[in-house]
């Protein structure tokens, strides 16, 4: 198992290389006033995803004899994850995007295990990410789509 995330790891690093190649050709349009480049939400989407692969390196070569990887179980692993994914599936249609994103987020990270104080504070860093990127830094306003149930009341 040590391996295998080790492989994903370094994977993932290429693939972060990859995609901080290919926004360097993302131009503002001209009409773009007071926002950021297209290219900054990506970039900076890239250097988490970079710096959680160097963690997680340097996590199973340090840890990895004194904490052993989460088992699931291979006979009910797929099913669980099918499921909190239809389940988003059929949120999305009725409360939007980010609250079925959230919503699936806190179900899969409390049936991994993960302690509900971890979860209160992951599922919180997650609003508070949307928050900050899209309508502090991009200052674009979250459009009501993104919430269909909400537009129905106002």
């Amino acid at each position: 198992m040590r391996g295998s995330e080790i492989i994903v790891a370094l994977v993932l690093l290429v693939l972060c290389v990859f995609g901080w190649v290919e926004s360097s050709s993302f131009k503002p349009e001209t009409a773009m006033v007071r926002t950021l480049s297209p290219a900054f939400f990506p970039r900076a989407l890239l250097i988490g995803l970079a710096i959680c692969s160097l963690l997680m390196i340097v996590k199973n070569i340090l840890y990895y004899s004194t904490h052993p990887p989460l088992n699931w179980g291979l006979w009910y692993k797929i099913p669980i994850v099918v499921l909190v994914m239809f389940l988003q599936v059929v949120l999305f249609e009725e409360l939007g995007a980010l609250p079925s994103a959230w919503i699936c987020l806190v179900i899969l990270l409390l049936i991994s295990g993960v302690s509900f104080f971890r979860v209160l504070i992951i599922s919180l860093a997650f609003l508070l990410f949307v928050y900050v990127f899209f309508i502090q830094l991009l200052r674009v306003r979250l459009p009501m789509e993104l919430f269909p149930t909400l537009k129905s009341w106002f």
